[in-house]
């Protein structure tokens, strides 16, 4: 299992042009290009020894996904597998008995493609997506929102691992 994260390698670096310093890729807006949004257990309560353990365990599980927000915010995606009263997200191992139902909600419409083993396996175009899974595999998504007449690289998640029981 391979947890995946974005990172943003950024310096805003000052440049001299006709007498005038301008910041290349100031910081305000370069971190906002690319985010990693972390899915914690249970929210931050102010210590920062337990706060650590959440952030830890949360990057280590792989609950994370990442997003490029430039141009719209990802705040509010999820993605889940449920059988029954079970139910899995980004980075867990989730056993399949018989059938199981792999939903996903984003923040606004965008192209929704689900990914089984790295080939495409289900996709649509929406606010939310849902599709039935009888086997074991690979599973995450990746969301592509409309943004200047075109639909650009949105949301990358992490997967769920699915298993036979």
């Amino acid at each position: 299992q391979v947890v995946g994260i974005g990172e943003c390698d950024n310096h805003a670096t000052p440049k001299r042009l006709w007498g005038v310093t301008l910041s290349v890729f100031p910081f305000r807006k370069a971190f906002r290009f690319l985010r990693t949004h972390i899915l914690t257990q249970s929210p931050f309560t102010g210590n920062g020894v337990k706060d650590k353990a959440l952030l830890i365990e949360a990057l280590k599980n792989g609950r994370v996904y990442v997003a490029q927000e430039s141009f719209l915010s990802a705040k509010g995606f999820r993605l889940s597998v449920t059988e029954g009263n079970r139910e899995a997200t980004m980075g867990d191992i989730f056993s399949l008995d018989q059938m199981s139902q792999l939903s996903v909600r984003i923040p606004t419409n965008g192209h929704i493609r689900v990914v089984k083993d790295g080939a495409l396996y289900h996709d649509e175009i929406g606010q939310s997506a849902s599709c039935a899974i009888s086997q074991p595999g690979v599973y995450r998504v990746e969301v592509f929102a409309e943004s200047y007449g075109k639909y650009r690289p949105w949301i990358f998640s992490n997967p769920v691992y699915i298993k036979h029981l």
